[in-house]
């Protein structure tokens, strides 16, 4: 499995936890854990996030690219 990183706009409505809950890989024990890991990688030191803004996320894949 390799770990990749992506960049997502935010839509109205969503929340760093819902976008934690949808994105989080199987390394993390909890979305809370996992929330604090968004908020480090994207320099956030609030939860508060906003419709337009941009968030990098970690997923995993089984292929590698280059």
């Amino acid at each position: 499995v390799y770990k990749y990183y992506t960049s997502i706009q935010i839509q109205s409505g969503d929340t760093l936890w819902d976008i934690a809950e949808k994105t989080m890989t199987s390394e993390y024990d909890s979305t809370a854990e996992y929330v604090d890991v968004l908020k480090e990688m994207n320099g956030l030191t609030s939860d508060q996030i906003e419709a337009g803004q941009y968030l990098t996320v970690a997923y995993n894949d089984t292929v590698y690219r280059e």
